[in-house]
């Protein structure tokens, strides 16, 4: 069995040692001079900095969003929640008008009112994940779902529809959202 992910880690390993000895002029079983346990430290406190880095760039525009139904007084729940129709409505038609305003945009050939409307759709899927009180999972579910979708090939092949649709293959397998909720 070949674990991919593994040699990817091994080729690192192997290409960080060989920059080392060439930087260092020494190979790390060789050096006896550096203080290895205080590099060792600093490392792992920078690797806990881009962690948060990361953590925070995935979530800031949920909380740009959610700044924003704050100040509007739009709910915003905490766990996975049905919301009411007068809430879903207008999500839905929120959605459809700036998904007009994209077919206009992309018809016009305007690239400022096509990244306007596909940004104020970004905008309004945020509000809604914020609704439905999905924050704490939408990133995981959406993990699952790419997991999925590169999984429609059939013989690892690509099935079309006749109008671009990727469509499923014998590989396909269906994501498992439940286990988010």
């Amino acid at each position: 069995m070949f674990d991919s992910i593994v040699e990817s880690v091994k080729n690192k390993y192997t290409d960080r040692s060989i920059k080392g000895i060439e930087k260092y002029n020494t190979t790390l079983a060789d050096n006896m001079k550096d203080h290895f346990l205080k590099h060792l430290q600093e490392e792992l406190m920078d690797a806990t900095l881009y962690i948060e880095k990361e953590l925070t760039i995935q979530d800031r525009k949920l909380n740009m969003v959610s700044e924003f139904n704050k100040t509007y007084e739009i709910p915003i729940r905490k766990t996975p929640s049905k919301i009411h129709k007068d809430e879903y409505s207008l999500n839905y038609r929120l959605m459809l008008e700036e998904l007009d305003e994209y077919l206009v945009a992309c018809e016009d050939e305007d690239m400022v009112e096509i990244a306007d409307a596909v940004v104020d759709m970004m905008y309004i899927l945020y509000g809604i994940i914020l609704r439905h009180g999905l924050s704490t999972v939408i990133f995981d579910m959406f993990e699952e779902v790419h997991k999925s979708n590169m999984s429609k090939l059939e013989n690892g092949k690509v099935l079309r529809r006749t109008d671009g649709k990727i469509m499923k293959g014998s590989e396909y397998f269906k994501p498992n959202l439940k286990q988010f909720l």
